[in-house]
């Protein structure tokens, strides 16, 4: 049986590392942590016609190699002018580790 130091300890936020060709590179997406996921969803809440859903996930669950967010929310909006296949990739992988349909998030 597990006991309450075992599940306070215990390491359950799996993250993956996407290829972003077109970026040059790679970046990091974690799974967010119960915290976040509240956070995430309540700033749904301030999605506008210049901001999609896809996007403010990108900017919650993408890492730097130090652990931090590498958007801002603010910065969401700016990653609508990026290519719909890198946010369609990094979205499949937000949806696979936090297991979030964000199709089945509404407003």
């Amino acid at each position: 049986m597990l006991s309450k130091e075992d599940i306070l300890k215990a390491q359950d936020l799996p993250k993956e590392i996407v290829d972003i060709p077109e970026w040059n590179g790679q970046v990091e997406v974690r799974t967010q942590t119960a915290k976040e996921r509240t956070q995430f969803l309540k700033s749904i809440r301030s999605i506008t016609e210049e901001n999609t859903i896809e996007n403010l996930a990108i900017a919650f669950c993408v890492y730097d190699d130090k652990g931090n967010r590498f958007f801002s929310n603010e910065d969401s909006v700016l990653l609508g002018n990026q290519s719909a296949a890198v946010v369609t990739r990094l979205t499949q992988s937000i949806n696979r580790l936090n297991a979030l349909g964000l199709n089945d998030v509404k407003n």
